[in-house]
C-alpha cells in the first residue's frame, strides 16, 4: 500500500513557509512544524489504532511515503532525516509512548529498502558472478 507522496503542501499558500522548496514538515503526513514558541519539527506524529496488523501496514505505508520523498528530494538535510525520525521515536518511548505496529512496520520497510540497496552496492566476488 502506497500513500500518495505527491500530495500538495499542507498549506494553501507559501506564506509563512520557512524557505522556498520542499520541506518534510509540510510534505510528509506524519510530520508537522512544532508551535512557534518551541520551534523545530515534530518528526513522528502518529496515532496507532491498537490493531497490530493494521498498524504494521500503516507503518509500511509511511515508510513508502518517506522513501518516495527522500528519493525525489536527495538533499543534505534529508540525508539526516531518518536519524531525526528515529530519535523522535526514542524520545517518545522515553516519555511513555508505547512501541506499536506503526513503528515496526515503518522500520521493517526502511530495512527492506536498505537491504535491496545494499545488495546492488555489494562488490562482485573476485572472478565475476557465478
Amino acid at each position: 500500500m502506497l500513500i500518495d507522496a505527491t500530495r500538495q503542501t499542507k498549506g494553501a499558500s507559501d506564506k509563512g513557509k520557512r524557505f522556498k522548496g520542499p520541506h518534510p514538515a509540510d510534505d510528509l503526513s506524519f510530520m508537522q512544524p512544532r508551535p512557534k514558541r518551541t520551534g523545530g519539527i515534530d518528526y513522528w506524529q502518529i496515532s496507532p489504532t491498537g490493531n497490530y496488523t493494521q498498524d504494521v501496514e500503516t507503518g509500511g505505508a509511511l515508510a513508502d511515503e518517506y522513501l518516495s520523498y527522500v528519493g525525489r528530494h536527495p538533499t543534505n538535510f534529508n540525508a539526516t532525516l531518518l536519524t531525526c525520525i528515529v530519535r523522535e521515536m526514542i524520545e517518545r518511548a522515553k516519555d511513555g509512548q508505547e512501541w506499536s505496529g506503526v513503528h515496526v512496520g515503518f522500520l521493517a520497510a526502511i530495512n527492506r529498502a536498505a537491504m535491496i540497496s545494499a545488495h546492488f552496492m555489494a562488490p562482485m566476488p573476485k572472478g565475476g558472478a557465478k
